[in-house]
């Protein structure tokens, strides 16, 4: 049996996409429990936007320390400086990178001073470690956007679920 792939899209979908569409002062963050599509989210925006943009996720076993945001950001800022267009930065898993907001800090600080329109997205879902680095670090660099468990409503859109199978398993595809 072969089953119809539905794309759904988020209702946070068209506001990510409108911030990363247009030149932004903030960081864009996506906080929310593991498996509510935030990964997904991204690489929707990264399937639409029509800058040049790059992705990274902190799940690789090389992504430990501050180093590695720092050769990812130099990619991104070579691209820039050769081309003097826009640039999306995104990285996924953030919080598993030791010292990532004091770097991510530094390295968007630089790039307004400079004008490098260089567009940040950051993830992660385990909100307590995120939340620590956005207060201590980036305090009024970022928006946060949280992305819960899936809505009555876009379970239904996407599987078809009755509301009393939502109910009786909420709303974890």
């Amino acid at each position: 049996m072969r089953y119809a792939v539905v794309t759904i899209k988020r209702a946070q979908y068209s506001v990510l996409e409108a911030r990363l569409s247009a030149p932004l002062a903030t960081i864009q963050v996506l906080v929310g429990p593991r498996q509510v599509g935030k990964t997904t989210l991204i690489r929707q925006i990264l399937d639409a936007i029509s800058i040049q943009s790059f992705y990274h996720t902190a799940d690789a076993a090389k992504a430990r320390d501050a180093h590695w945001i720092a050769q990812h950001w130099a990619v991104a800022r070579a691209y820039y400086a050769l081309h003097k267009l826009p640039v999306l930065l995104c990285f996924d898993e953030i919080q598993k990178v030791k010292g990532w907001s004091e770097i991510v800090k530094i390295f968007v600080d630089e790039d307004r001073y400079a004008q490098r329109d260089i567009r940040v997205v950051l993830s992660g879902s385990s909100t307590l470690q995120l939340e620590t680095g956005l207060f201590d670090s980036l305090a009024g660099r970022y928006e946060k956007t949280v992305l819960t468990h899936w809505t009555y409503a876009e379970c239904r859109a996407a599987f078809g679920v009755s509301l009393e199978t939502y109910i009786r398993f909420g709303g974890y595809p």
